[in-house]
């Protein structure tokens, strides 16, 4: 493996995200992989449009993965 890459996650860098960061990070992988979200968007809606109608899901399942099990 490549040196660099066995470093990933131990720099100081890396330990410096906030949790701002990370939760707009999650929030947008919810939308694109787990909503209709990219779907409304070829159907030509507004990205804010599209992002309310979205919300919903999004925020269910954003909950669901901050729920401890």
């Amino acid at each position: 493996m490549h040196p660099v890459l066995r470093q990933v996650g131990r720099t100081a860098a890396a330990k410096a995200f906030s949790g701002e960061a990370i939760d707009l990070a999650v929030r947008a992988h919810i939308r694109h992989r787990h909503t209709a979200y990219d779907e409304l968007l070829m159907k030509g809606w507004d990205r804010q449009e599209a992002r309310a109608a979205v919300r919903a899901t999004l925020d269910a399942l954003a909950a669901t993965w901050l729920t401890p099990r």
